[in-house]
């Protein structure tokens, strides 16, 4: 059986292996098909899309807007990657509309995330799987579908996200045991939640580039701690003794990540408090399913690291190894969150 520590250090390198080399670990792409529809005055339409580039040439899907006599008045009229057009409907009934997605070969396992923005300045956003290639786009979303459509997107949202993943998991690591553990996620979700309500209710505002900024700096502030624990065995840092408050902190931070997210989707102008609520559901689904998946692996192994509990007593020799193999994985942790910081920085440069 596997050490506590060991366990620790394959689940992170199991992470590092998504994060590094998705391609890997996923057996298609999972960005979706990206299209939003904008509805610039009464009767016309401009449709613009972006598809992920595992697509080969002469696999490009052909996008269209039909119903309600539509017709192409400029932009593209065949398949492509990325495009747009412009679109003139005039048939009686504009409900009649809908997006038809035709693939020349298969469709390669690509969702669709459809943007709908109405001249009423409303918008909602549509989420299909790769089996769905005809959308039809209601005038506005009812309760159902705004619940299962942002609960969605939130859930997708956090299970891509892999710097908050990691930063969900270093947070677990310097808790330690079950108890602490427990108060520190509550304290960073309670946090988050906040400012993603705040954020995207546009109550408080702050440049997208440097929030994924401050972000990145927040993952490489607990890869610090965690390195220098590692090495010389320091744990008097206030992360180390305050872990929830300093949690609750960072999550303050981590909300307005969130709702860059949510606003990217946009939020159903009737029912804003609705669609924000179920995103953020989707959100704090996505958190305890990592967090679960994590504790079931210790719990399997039978080594709790989380809990502060172990069984057998090591030899030196495998002490030696896991203190080898924890160092790498810390500075690889390290690393990873200061190529994001320095990437995310030129963003506020360009």
């Amino acid at each position: 059986m596997l050490r506590p520590s060991e366990l620790s250090a394959w689940v992170l390198t199991l992470v590092f292996v998504q994060c590094l080399f998705p391609s890997v670990s996923q057996s298609h792409e999972g960005r979706p098909v990206y299209i939003e529809i904008s509805e610039a005055e009464q009767g016309i339409y401009k449709l613009q899309w972006k598809t992920p580039p595992v697509m080969t040439s002469g696999d490009e899907p052909f996008i269209s807007l039909s119903g309600a006599q539509c017709q192409i008045i400029s932009g593209r009229r065949g398949p492509s990657l990325d495009g747009q057009k412009t679109v003139r409907c005039s048939g009686p009934s504009p409900q009649d509309l809908q997006i038809e997605l035709q693939y020349p070969n298969n469709n390669p396992a690509l969702s669709s995330l459809i943007q709908v923005r109405r001249l009423s300045g409303s918008a909602f956003s549509l989420f299909n799987g790769p089996e769905t290639l005809t959308i039809k786009l209601p005038e506005q979303l009812g309760a159902y579908q705004v619940g299962k459509q942002y609960t969605q997107g939130g859930l997708l949202h956090i299970l891509e996200g892999y710097d908050h993943l990691l930063f969900v998991l270093c947070l677990m690591h310097i808790a330690g045991r079950l108890r602490r553990v427990l108060i520190t996620i509550t304290g960073f979700t309670v946090a988050h939640s906040i400012t993603l309500a705040l954020a995207s209710l546009k109550i408080i505002t702050l440049r997208a580039e440097l929030v994924e900024v401050l972000i990145a700096l927040s993952l490489v502030m607990l890869t610090v701690e965690i390195a220098k624990a590692a090495v010389n065995g320091i744990k008097t840092g206030l992360i180390w003794r305050h872990p929830a408050t300093v949690a609750s902190l960072l999550g303050l931070l981590h909300g307005l990540g969130f709702a860059g997210a949510l606003s990217e989707l946009g939020l159903p102008h009737a029912m804003k408090l609705s669609a924000l609520a179920f995103f953020n559901l989707g959100v704090e689904l996505g958190q305890l399913l990592f967090i679960a998946g994590v504790v079931a692996l210790l719990h399997l192994h039978g080594r709790f690291s989380l809990l502060g509990y172990s069984q057998v007593r090591p030899s030196k020799s495998q002490d030696m190894g896991v203190l080898v193999l924890n160092r790498g994985l810390t500075y690889l942790l390290g690393g990873l969150s200061c190529y994001w910081l320095i990437q995310r920085s030129f963003s506020l440069i360009v």
